[in-house]
């Protein structure tokens, strides 16, 4: 009997079970293509059922959540799962998390949804955490285990969603939206002659004000009102904005410049009357339907 499970040996999968064995656990692994070999000791299996009867800790990752939901139609697996616990650590939806929550719990499994908010070279470090949504006496039991993957993880929570809504959110939906506008500003100021040495100085500031900035927006947010500022108001955000645009068009060409959404917004939040109002004022105008 192993102490846990991976299923799925690419990049990702593979980091996975280099980091339970630096906790010095034993591994068996499973991955669709035969022939995927990983640099640790591990027991391959030779079946997907036979890998999750090897251990009552199975942990996922491959393509998607469409490749799992196929995986799980497998009787053999299914048989094996009753008993267990399957953590998803697939990059998916808050809805797919709850239609796999779904397929696990009709094989007599437990289920955790789970995230891993970086890249594969930093799993398993102290410094760094996972999350994971569902049941916590589930995560209670397993978070030994599952810390080897990141010495900070975290439960965000009862709600199945919660996990897939933050990496959707957060994980992916801002920080590829910051990261790609980061590098269009680069470009432009690069283009302008300025040392690349100065743009990360001046980024990494910003950064520090955002710092403050978000949990000024939070505290907003949660108090659900919003008021008239005297420090920067959508007005003057709106305006500083119009110029950066019209500064940063050459690099157009058939493309939309990053900051034009937030542009919209800003028009639409003043129209509606908000022009006075701080940066969070823009979500009034957000649509209210549900992520999925």
């Amino acid at each position: 009997m192993s102490d846990v499970t991976v299923i799925g040996l690419g990049n990702m999968g593979s980091a996975l079970v280099r980091a339970f064995a630096r906790g010095r656990r034993s591994i068996s692994v499973w991955n669709r293509s035969p022939g995927r070999t990983v640099d640790a000791p591990v027991d391959y299996a030779a079946s997907l059922g036979e890998a999750i009867a090897a251990s009552p800790l199975t942990v996922v990752c491959v393509a998607d959540n469409g490749v799992l939901a196929a995986l799980l139609q497998d009787p053999a697996a299914q048989a094996s799962l009753t008993g267990r616990t399957l953590v998803n650590l697939n990059t998916g939806t808050p809805r797919e998390a709850a239609q796999i929550r779904e397929q696990v719990l009709a094989s007599g499994a437990d289920y955790l949804d789970g995230v891993i908010p970086l890249y594969p070279t930093y799993v398993g470090q102290r410094d760094v955490g996972l999350f994971y949504s569902g049941s916590s006496e589930v995560w209670a039991r397993h978070q030994a285990v599952l810390d080897d993957l990141g010495g900070i993880s975290w439960h965000t929570g009862e709600a199945i969603e919660g996990a897939a809504a933050l990496d959707m959110g957060l994980c992916i939906g801002m920080y590829h939206n910051m990261m790609a506008a980061f590098l269009e500003s680069a470009v432009f100021v690069q283009r302008s002659g300025v040392s690349l040495d100065k743009t990360l100085r001046v980024a990494r500031e910003c950064v520090d004000v955002l710092h403050d900035q978000m949990q000024k927006a939070i505290d907003e947010l949660a108090g659900g009102a919003f008021a008239p500022t005297d420090q920067s108001s959508i007005d003057v955000h709106l305006h500083t904005c119009k110029m950066a645009a019209r500064a940063m068009s050459p690099l157009s060409h058939g493309r939309e410049l990053h900051l034009v959404s937030t542009l919209t917004d800003l028009q639409k939040a003043r129209d509606a009357g908000y022009g006075a109002m701080s940066m969070p004022a823009i979500t009034a105008t957000f649509s209210q339907e549900r992520g999925q």
